[in-house]
């Protein structure tokens, strides 16, 4: 956990936060809560670096855990990286969207 701790303080760029997921699920010794648990880091990392947090919500659960199981099981990161740059995307325009609505507002 230190080292985790360590690599987690040092991590600028927002991509890592998909690695930060990839690293807590396997590295968090907690019985329960991994998954919460690195889904936080990950949105920490992403808000330093100015990015909204990424939100998976019950319509992308199924996909989310199908791709954790590929990166898990089998070492496969793209599922888990397209699906979570896709949540990303989708987060920006939200957020864009709703600071349009207050400019035409104000």
């Amino acid at each position: 956990m230190g080292e985790f701790a360590k690599w987690l303080s040092e991590a600028l760029e927002p991509v890592t936060a998909f690695a930060a997921m990839s690293a807590c699920s396997r590295s968090i010794p907690f019985a329960d809560g991994n998954g919460r648990t690195a889904r936080l880091l990950m949105n920490l990392i992403l808000l330093k670096a100015g990015y909204p947090p990424v939100v998976i919500g019950p319509e992308q659960r199924p996909a989310y855990i199908d791709a954790l199981q590929a990166m898990q099981l089998g070492g496969n990161t793209e599922p888990y990286d397209r699906l979570m740059a896709g949540r990303l995307e989708t987060s920006l325009d939200h957020h864009i969207a709703f600071l349009g609505r207050g400019i035409k507002r104000g």
